[in-house]
């Protein structure tokens, strides 16, 4: 992968901010419901996103969702357009993400 799409941008930011809000590993499902998909849909993206050497994570082990230095160096280039995080009342964070085209 030379850079990731629009969409997988939306999932890498998804790591990135819900880790830097919460202060520990987003999961699986935690990015799921933040993106609007199914677990399966995060999951797939997740993996592609840890062949692509963006993400690394433990198959089978919850909050080990973390971005590699290469995920990282990719992150602190990108400059969204704006950024939003909601906490719902159950405590649920959810973020939106608007990229610049």
């Amino acid at each position: 992968m030379d850079s990731p799409t629009v969409r997988q941008l939306d999932y890498l930011g998804a790591v990135y901010y819900l880790t830097l809000a919460s202060g520990y590993p987003p999961s699986t499902r935690d990015i799921a419901a933040s993106e609007g998909v199914s677990h399966n849909a995060a999951q797939e993206a997740m993996t592609r996103l840890a062949e692509a050497g963006l993400v690394s994570f433990v198959p089978g082990r919850s909050r080990t969702l973390s971005l590699t230095d290469k995920g990282h160096a990719f992150m602190s280039d990108m400059k969204p357009d704006g950024i939003t995080l909601v906490q719902s009342r159950t405590g649920q964070l959810y973020t939106r993400i608007w990229w610049k085209e």
